[in-house]
This record gives structure tokens, sequence and C-alpha cells, in this order.
């Protein structure tokens, strides 16, 4: 039925009642090396008839390049909106347990490792969509749990990272649903034709337990970024956009993110001690992210920060209350930087923060105890970006943020 455009042209299901998912960070960058060279280009096939009313850059695109998305281009404007919204694969995946193990490789040739951190999901469902001009990616869970290998504690509390089980054990509802879209733009850009992409992400999630272990959290950044990332990647050609205003037709490749979220815990574990308890509720957070500025707000409905240290007070007093912020007042932060190539400010960004009135107790021994926290939490940072920048034989990264704006209005 090749003019049945309803219907995906690929369709793929499968139900596994367990995956099991064992990685260590040597493994993943093995596995993207082998499909970087394993993966031909359809465009060294391709003859360079189509590019007589283009002019080569050597610096920017090869000329085989040119000739794809030439190609890619017409062939896009050629089609009809139902060719262009017609699922060319489709694919499902039904998992009831899903576990993936993270390991740091600490020696390569005996692959020696040391286990980080175990993800345990429950119930994942994932639809996998490619058109045309994009994809769509929608995936959920009901139950998700990281289990920590990192620090040894010695509270049962501390030993998840995050838990959706502790605050709703007999849930039925997912515990968050994911929607990604990536869509495809070939651009003109000084007689050359370039290809973006624009992502979008929402994502809608119910409330979680989070651990903030300092030795943890910053281990899985650093290894994060260390795996996932390349400092030497080479420039890509969408990179020529990176300065272009947003609205312009060859604007910039940009991610949006929208994350609604009913509410999240946190444990302030210090050295297997429950510092203290921040709860927010009511969390929608948006971001608009391009190469050289961004955009970040957040909405707060309520926020409440307990002390768990002072043994001289009751449990239920209100002076183990720091900070507390009733549902009715609602606190809004908003944080925006700019493109230091075109920014008609004299600051490189702005911070706005209101909010409605807040109560404070000052308690000096729980207030020292948390700024002894946030100074270690910082000074640990601190070294494992050193050790990330010798790793990777880099300068020290110097701040490119130096004058920021605060506005800050509490009613």
């Amino acid at each position: 039925l090749p003019k049945a455009y309803n219907l995906p042209k690929v369709r793929a299901f499968a139900h596994l009642p367990k995956l099991n998912i064992s990685l260590n960070d040597y493994q993943y960058k093995v596995m993207m090396q082998l499909l970087d060279k394993c993966t031909p280009s359809s465009a060294e096939m391709m003859s360079n008839d189509d590019l007589k009313d283009y002019a080569v850059s050597d610096d920017a695109l090869d000329q085989n390049n040119q000739v794809q998305l030439l190609k890619n281009m017409q062939l896009l404007e050629n089609m009809t909106p139902a060719e262009l919204d017609q699922k060319l694969l489709d694919i499902q995946f039904d998992i009831d347990l899903v576990q993936i193990s993270m390991f740091k490789c600490l020696e390569d040739k005996s692959m020696h490792c040391k286990k980080l951190i175990d993800v345990l999901g429950g119930k994942l469902k994932l639809n996998f969509v490619k058109k045309a001009k994009g994809m769509d990616l929608d995936l959920s869970m009901h139950s998700l749990e990281i289990e920590d290998f990192i620090e040894d504690n010695h509270n049962d509390l501390f030993t998840h990272l995050v838990s959706s089980s502790v605050l709703n054990p007999s849930g039925t509802k997912d515990l968050f649903a994911v929607n990604f879209k990536r869509e495809q733009r070939i651009v003109h850009h000084k007689e050359l034709l370039i290809e973006v992409f624009d992502q979008d992400i929402k994502i809608n999630m119910a409330q979680l337990q989070v651990v903030l272990t300092p030795t943890s959290i910053l281990t899985l950044m650093n290894y994060a970024l260390t795996t996932f990332t390349d400092p030497d990647a080479p420039a890509l050609p969408a990179d020529a956009l990176r300065h272009n205003k947003e609205n312009w037709e060859d604007a910039p490749q940009k991610l949006t993110m929208n994350v609604n979220m009913a509410g999240m815990v946190v444990l302030l574990n210090d050295e297997s001690i429950k510092l203290a308890t921040l709860i927010l509720s009511a969390v929608d957070f948006s971001m608009t992210l391009l190469p050289e500025k961004m955009r970040v707000n957040m909405k707060l409905g309520g926020l409440e920060l307990t002390d768990e240290i002072s043994e001289s007070l009751p449990e239920d007093s209100v002076f183990r209350r720091l900070i507390s912020m009733s549902d009715k007042d609602l606190a809004e932060l908003t944080y925006e930087t700019f493109d230091a190539s075109n920014n008609p400010h004299n600051y490189d960004s702005i911070l706005k923060y209101s909010t409605g009135s807040m109560n404070i107790n000052f308690i000096e021994h729980s207030v020292n105890k948390l700024m002894n926290f946030f100074y270690k939490f910082q000074r640990m940072k601190t070294v494992f970006d050193s050790a990330r920048e010798v790793a990777y034989n880099q300068a020290p990264s110097i701040d490119s943020v130096n004058n920021m704006k605060m506005d800050i209005n509490i009613k």
C-alpha cells in the first residue's frame, strides 16, 4: 500500500520481562568509535552535478555533504504533508523490569572496574517514531530506583540516590512520562546548505526522593562529562550559525525543555548523617538552550527546609523549619545569559527572583552546619573539575559570566 500514508512503513513491537545492561565508560567509547567507523556515508556514492548553483567551502562543509543536503532538501520540498507525516519506522518496547549497571573502568587491559550505580526501572514503555524530517520518542516508567555503590553509607536511608517507592509505595500511576521531538532544518547560510536539528523535551513527573551525597553526585557528574562528552570534538557545520538571532531563517539549532513535577524531597547526607530535608512542591521548570545563550524559568508552589540535627528540639517543633513557604505564595526564578558577540547590555546574565511571604528561623548551629556542608560540596567540586581538566590536558576553565544583574522581589 504505497499510498496509505496513515500506516507506518515498518512497525516492530517487543515485550521483555526483564532487561539487564552492564556497561563501563571504556566499553561505551569503544562502541561509539566502532559505530562511527562502520557507518558508511551515502553521500560518497553521489555525483556533484547538483552542486553547480552552490559554492563549496572546504573549511565549512565538504562537497559530498553539500550534494546530500541538496538532494534531501529537494526531496522534502516535493513531499506532500501526508508524506511528511507518515511514520517511516515505528518501534514499541514494553519492559517489565530494567536494570542498568554503570561501571568505571580502572584498567583498560584487564577491564578491572568499579561499580558506581544500579538503575532499576519498573514497567518501562518506549515508543520510537521516525519521520521524514524528524523523530519522536515517548518514554514512560512506573518506578525508578538508583542504588549508590560509590559511597559506603552506614545508614540504609542513603543507599538509594533516587527513589520513587519511598514516597509512593503502592502508586498506580506512572512515575514520569517523557516526550522527545527532534526536527530537521536545512538552511541557506552564505551560499552553503547547513543541516540543524531543533529538539524539544517535555517531562511530567510525580514526586521523587533524592539523596544529596556530595561524593556520589560529583562522581556521577564527572563520569557523565568524561564519558558522554568530547571536549576535543571538531567543529560542526551548524556552529557557523551559533551567533545568529533565533527568529532568523538561519537561526541556530536550539533545545527547549519543559518539566512539570508534583514535588521533590531532597535529603542532605553529610557523612551518613541526615543534616536536613528540603521539600519542593509543584515544580514547573522550563529552559531554552542555544549555542551562546540560554533562558531558564522555574516556579515553585511551596518550599520547606527542615533541620534534622537539633536533638534539643522536638521533631514537630516549629523552630526545626528553617525556611517555609505556603502553597499560596508562589516563588518564581528566571535566569538568562546573553551572547557576548551581540549583547546590548552592560551585564552578561540576569537573575530575577520573586516570591510571596517566606518564614525563616535562624538557628545558628543548624545554619553553620548547612553552610559547612555546601562549602565542602563546592571544595569537592573544584577538586573534581581540576582532575578532569588534567585528564583532558586542558587549561583551567574561566567562568565566562563576569557581570550579573540581580532583581529580587519579596512581596
